[in-house]
């Protein structure tokens, strides 16, 4: 707790008028790995993504910072991380060319050459993936830069454990530092919530 808010209090506030917003354009459906006071792991947030295919993952976060640190700032996946994380997708292609040995012997020319088309568009998705992360980055930070101040250079790479993610375009956005008392004042604000959940 930090100038009197609680960061999970107001990322729950915020990503509920977030998905209320999204909802109502009727061109998203929208799932929450949490809808109240409960804490979900981490790798249980990012398979959630996963496990619903979801096309877009956003977490949303408020900072702390010792320093006078004040803006939002997304981040996404580190490129290094984001390349050892793609290697490792491509590798589970072993798994999806493994020669099934009970179909007929006559079908097993059709059955691999459908494999590999199948093994190619994996291939293709995983390698999509960056850069849709990159475009949703740029489209967040262009829009939220809007409607509220942005730290310098708010285009930020790191290895959080949500971000790591090789199949869903996923990025945080940090709202602003509870730290700070401009940004606190902002963050518990419902004006504020409508305006930048609108952008």
């Amino acid at each position: 707790q930090k100038h009197g808010i609680v960061e999970k209090d107001v990322v729950l506030a915020f990503s509920h008028k977030l998905r209320e917003k999204l909802e109502a354009t009727g061109r998203y459906k929208v799932l929450m790995t949490r809808t109240d006071d409960t804490f979900i792991e981490l790798n249980a947030r990012r398979e959630f993504g996963e496990n619903n295919k979801a096309q877009l993952f956003v977490a949303v976060h408020a900072d702390y910072a010792n320093s006078s640190a004040r803006g939002a700032t997304i981040y996404s996946l580190r490129p290094e991380v984001a390349g050892m994380l793609q290697r490792s997708a491509k590798g589970d292609l072993n798994e999806v060319n493994a020669v099934n040995k009970e179909l007929p012997k006559t079908a097993e020319a059709d059955i691999g050459a459908v494999k590999e088309i199948l093994a190619d568009l994996y291939r293709r998705e995983v390698d999509l993936n960056q850069a849709r992360t990159n475009g949703f980055v740029k489209s967040v930070i262009g829009q939220m830069g809007a409607s509220t101040s942005m730290k310098n250079n708010p285009d930020q790479q790191a290895a959080f454990v949500v971000l790591k993610s090789a199949k869903v375009p996923s990025i945080l956005i940090e709202l602003g530092y509870v730290s700070n008392a401009a940004d606190a004042q902002l963050l518990v604000s419902d004006a504020w919530r409508e305006k930048v959940s609108t952008s």
